[in-house]
């Protein structure tokens, strides 16, 4: 997802949270959050993509969610 547009914002974080002792989970399947597919107006994949992130998510047992993808930000 984010190392996959955004590689060396995603390394900072990942770095920065683990400095932190922060326990980081990356399950393997996330896609992008949907929401540049809603803005450009195809709300049937931008729900799939999300749907999509949401069972990996749960599945996965995540709690939190941080990026530092604005638009990650704001569509959740």
């Amino acid at each position: 997802m984010l190392a996959g547009q955004y590689p060396t914002e995603g390394k900072k974080v990942l770095d920065l949270l683990l400095a932190m002792d922060v326990k980081v989970q990356m399950p393997d399947g996330l896609v992008c959050c949907g929401g540049p597919l809603m803005w450009v107006g195809d709300r049937k994949q931008a729900e799939k993509a999300f749907e999509t992130n949401i069972d990996i998510l749960i599945s996965a047992g995540v709690e939190q969610v941080i990026t530092p993808c604005p638009g990650v930000w704001a569509y959740t």
